[in-house]
């Protein structure tokens, strides 16, 4: 079984697509990429949301 190199950007708090550097050296890197975000819920309560 050939393992294939992918990249994975974990967006948690910062999920802006247009300057985020993980996801822009993901993208350069000319490897595949999957994006991963989990909804946390307690992240509505935080007073800078």
């Amino acid at each position: 079984m050939t393992k294939i190199p992918i990249n994975i950007v974990w967006l948690k708090r910062d999920i802006r697509s247009q300057d985020h550097l993980p996801l822009k050296m993901a993208e350069e890197s000319g490897l595949p990429y999957l994006i991963v975000f989990m909804f946390e819920p307690t992240i509505l309560s935080h007073p800078d949301t």
